[in-house]
């Protein structure tokens, strides 16, 4: 409500506005030997689905951070916002190899403080 605008105007003014706040989203993909298999092998089919949501998360001005979840947790350095061809180059260049710890994994994103 504006008081002042009511008092001068003698009606009722709302004054309205949205907050507008950055959400940082985390990526995390498991790229290690188990997600080779099928055709199209399942981290072909989780890039893509990371690539849509960072797009998505770019657009709407958000932070977004890409990490690569294999014998050791691995952050992508993106530029910010990054070209499409960026993005899909620093996905789709991962290999399905080793093994992966995602209670270890979890633990470091929920506890180490991961930076966005």
């Amino acid at each position: 409500m504006n008081w002042r605008l009511m008092a001068h105007l003698g009606t009722p003014v709302v004054r309205q506005f949205e907050a507008e706040a950055t959400i940082p989203l985390q990526i995390v993909l498991d790229v290690s030997a188990s997600m080779g298999v099928g055709q199209p092998s399942k981290l072909h089919l989780a890039w893509r689905l990371a690539a849509a949501f960072a797009f998505c998360a770019y657009a709407s001005r958000d932070e977004v951070s890409v990490w690569m979840a294999r014998d050791e947790l691995t952050r992508l350095r993106l530029a910010i916002p990054p070209l499409p061809a960026q993005l899909a180059e620093a996905l789709f260049c991962q290999e399905a190899k080793g093994k992966t710890d995602l209670a270890r994994v979890a633990h470091t994103l929920l506890h180490a403080g991961v930076p966005t």
